[in-house]
């Protein structure tokens, strides 16, 4: 799911425990005349990146929690799965964090994904594997257990994509 608005792309993921949203990074060039006006204020020209976390079920434990990113660190990417949910930033990385909020771990992705998916306790990255040759594109699909905690990866294989 994809909206672009003032705040840059709002990104968005559900499943039977709860919704988890997400907006990106949005930074906005702006003259040499504005920037004189705004005394270089930071804050005024990038919008922090959030993901904020709703669960369906009240009458669980689980409350309605919300992460900031700072250092201009942007959601790209979303997915959820039981007991847990992850965004890919912008510098690559995977943040696990439990339907409770307490981030659990930081998964460094070395290639560009593409995208990802979760269910139960396993999570799908799509990614490049490399340059795309006469026209198709070299990807591949890694298959992690979320389960455990040093996050197995189950299979890592190609993920053939026709023309």
């Amino acid at each position: 799911m994809g909206i672009t608005d003032d705040f840059g792309a709002t990104l968005a993921q559900l499943n039977y425990s709860g919704m988890l949203l997400a907006n990106s990074v949005l930074e906005q060039d702006e003259d040499s005349y504005e920037d004189d006006q705004s005394n270089n204020n930071q804050d005024n020209r990038r919008k922090a990146s959030n993901i904020e976390f709703r669960p369906f079920n009240e009458w669980k434990q689980a409350k309605t929690w919300t992460y900031s990113f700072k250092n201009g660190e942007s959601v790209e990417c979303l997915a959820m799965g039981s007991g847990w949910c992850c965004c890919l930033t912008n510098f690559g990385y995977i943040r696990v964090f439990t339907h409770g909020g307490i981030q659990k771990q930081i998964l460094c992705q070395g290639a560009a994904v593409v995208s990802m998916a979760g269910y139960e306790n396993l999570l799908a990255v799509v990614y490049h594997s490399g340059p795309s040759v006469y026209g198709q594109q070299a990807m591949r699909v890694k298959t992690i257990n979320m389960s455990h905690r040093d996050y197995t990866i189950l299979s890592d294989v190609d993920f053939p994509v026709s023309r």
